[in-house]
């Protein structure tokens, strides 16, 4: 996942129950974190987690770094199919 003021690359990641997901954040301007709170995932620039998705559902995600003006548009989901 890239990072940018004020917004990821992606807004929507799909998946399916049972997946495991290497997730690496990477800033390309500014300073970012990503939190999945559902996962208990809270990485910062160059970090990897690495999770599995066992239910179905939609959990959003987060920048977790107070980054500027447009933080709380930093924002998305992981659908679990």
């Amino acid at each position: 996942m890239h990072a940018k003021n004020f917004e990821f690359d992606k807004k929507e990641i799909k998946l399916h129950v049972g997946d495991t997901v290497k997730l690496t954040l990477e800033n390309t301007d500014g300073v970012h974190g990503l939190e999945v709170p559902d996962f208990n995932v809270n990485i910062k620039n160059g970090e990897t987690a690495t999770f599995t998705v066992d239910k179905a559902g939609t959990y959003d995600f987060n920048c977790s770094v107070q980054c500027g003006s447009g933080h709380d548009n930093m924002t998305g989901q992981i659908i679990v199919e």
